[in-house]
Formats: C-alpha cells, sequence, structure tokens
C-alpha cells in the first residue's frame, strides 16, 4: 500500500513495487496486473488534463509512462 497526501509524491518506482508486491503477495496474474499499470496511467492522465498535474520527474508527462508491462505466460 502506498499511502501518500499527494499525487504528486507517486513516483513511477513506487507503482512499480506496489505491482510487483500485488503479484508476488497476493498471486495476481499479470494481465490484472497490466490491467492496474493501466489504470494508474489513466488516472494520471485523467489528471493532467483537467487538474494541471506536472509529473515531479521532469522527463515523463505521465509517472506511469514508464511501468513497464508484464508478459503474458501462456
Amino acid at each position: 500500500m502506498c499511502r501518500v497526501a499527494r499525487l504528486e509524491q507517486i513516483s513511477t518506482e513506487m507503482t512499480n513495487a506496489f505491482i510487483r508486491n500485488r503479484v508476488v503477495q497476493d498471486g495476481i496474474a499479470p494481465k490484472t496486473a497490466n490491467r492496474i499499470r493501466e489504470t494508474l496511467h489513466r488516472m494520471f492522465s485523467y489528471a493532467i488534463e483537467h487538474n494541471g498535474y506536472v509529473c515531479p520527474d521532469r522527463g515523463y508527462r505521465n509517472a506511469e509512462a514508464e511501468a513497464p508491462r508484464l508478459q503474458l505466460v501462456r
């Protein structure tokens, strides 16, 4: 769990760790992990467009832009 007061406090590393922990501890499937990543990406995009969110890491517009997708194993 990530406890923050403001969206700007969330980093790509934090969300990667959150998703990784869900996979390891809760045993979620890669598809579910990718849905979580996609939902977070959309949340940040909404904040950028409607609330003037600015990513603390100026190298990225969206903090989730660099979050890697998990490979689906069949």
